[in-house]
C-alpha cells in the first residue's frame, strides 16, 4: 500500500515537473498538493498510475469499450 502510494504521488509531481519543462532531479522539490493554475488529473488503473499536468482542465478517464 506504502509503495502504490508513492508512485501515485512521484506520477503526479512528474507530470508538474514535465509540465513545466524541467529535469527529474526536480521531482523531490515539488509540492504536489499546491493549488496553482495548473490542472492535474491522475488515473489508477491496476498497477498503472497515470498522471497529466495542463494548463487547462483535462481529466483522465477510462471510455468503455465497444
Amino acid at each position: 500500500m506504502q509503495l502504490a502510494a508513492f508512485w501515485r504521488i512521484w506520477t503526479r509531481k512528474e507530470a508538474i515537473v514535465k509540465q513545466r519543462g524541467g529535469s527529474a532531479w526536480q521531482i523531490a522539490s515539488v509540492d504536489s498538493t499546491f493549488r496553482s493554475r495548473l490542472s492535474v488529473s491522475q488515473l489508477q488503473l491496476g498497477d498503472l498510475s497515470l498522471a497529466v499536468c495542463t494548463p487547462t482542465p483535462f481529466e483522465l478517464k477510462v471510455e468503455p469499450a465497444g
